[in-house]
Formats: structure tokens, sequence, C-alpha cells
């Protein structure tokens, strides 16, 4: 079994209700991201979050894009750390065209 599905296989046991969804990535980090970054069914839309929170990471690229600094984030958010952001911008990175949609289609709402 690969790292990655260990690493799946663990998650599942903490959080058996959490749908992991397998981020394709080619810069090394999948393992990173998969363990920060969830889908989970019945929770903001079944869209990406950071791990046991609701905050969308679409959410957080918006106000990225409207100026707010991982220090404001962090601030805004103390339960979430600043590899928690990583993992954000780095999923953000590669699914900008899904981020990208949901926050249109919060915007049309």
């Amino acid at each position: 079994m690969t790292s990655i599905a260990l690493l799946i296989e663990d998650l599942i046991e903490v959080d058996p209700f959490a749908e992991e969804s397998m981020m394709s990535t080619t810069t090394g980090d999948t393992e990173f991201i998969i363990y920060r970054i969830t889908k989970t069914a019945g929770v903001c839309g079944g869209e990406a979050c950071i791990r046991g929170t609701r905050i969308a990471v679409w959410m957080l690229l918006e106000s990225k894009d409207r100026g707010c600094t991982d220090e404001q984030f962090l601030d805004n958010y103390p339960h979430i750390s600043r590899e928690d952001l990583e993992a954000a911008w780095q999923y953000a990175l590669q699914n900008e065209d899904e981020l990208r949609q949901q926050i249109q289609n919060n915007r049309d709402a």
C-alpha cells in the first residue's frame, strides 16, 4: 500500500464521516494537502475546507484576492495554523478553476 493510501486510511479512522478526495498534484505535496484540506459530504456543500472546520478554501481565496494577508487570516481564525493556510494556497494553485467557479456561484446566489 502506498504512503498516500496509508495516510488516507489513517484519516478515515480519525474522521470516519469524511469523504477524502484525492487532490492531483505535480509538486510532491499531495500528502500535505490531503491531510489538511478535506471535502466532506454535508459540510459546506462538499467543497474543499480546512480540515475540521467549515472554512472553505474558495472563501480564503476570495478574501486573499481582496487583500487579506496570512497574518489577518491567522488573527481572525486562531484555530487554524500557518500550515493549514499553506495547504489551502497549494490546493488553490492546483484547483483554481474549481475555486473560481465556487466564488462565482456564491456571488450569483
